[in-house]
C-alpha cells in the first residue's frame, strides 16, 4: 500500500485541530454541513478536503489555509 504523506498529514492536523476544539466527527459535520463520511475520509487519511472543505474547514476554525499544508501546526503558527 503505497501511502499519500499529504493526505496523513491533513488528516492529522484536521484531527489536532478537532481535539484542540472539542469536536467529534459527527459535531464537525453539523457545524459545516459537510457529510459525517467526508469528515471521516479526511481524518482517516484517506481522502484529502477539495478547496471548498478545506476553506469551510479552515472557517470553521478561524486557521489560515497553510494549517492543512504544513506537517506541524505549531511551525505554520510560528510561520516557519
Amino acid at each position: 500500500m503505497r501511502y499519500d504523506h499529504n493526505k496523513i498529514r491533513t488528516a492529522d492536523n484536521l484531527r489536532v485541530l478537532m481535539d484542540e476544539n472539542g469536536y467529534s466527527l459527527r459535531s464537525l459535520s453539523d457545524k459545516t454541513g459537510l457529510h459525517y463520511q467526508t469528515i471521516f475520509n479526511i481524518t482517516s487519511g484517506k481522502a484529502k478536503p477539495n478547496l471548498e472543505n478545506t476553506i469551510i474547514l479552515c472557517n470553521t476554525f478561524d486557521c489560515p489555509i497553510e494549517y492543512f499544508l504544513f506537517k506541524d501546526l505549531r511551525k505554520a503558527m510560528r510561520g516557519e
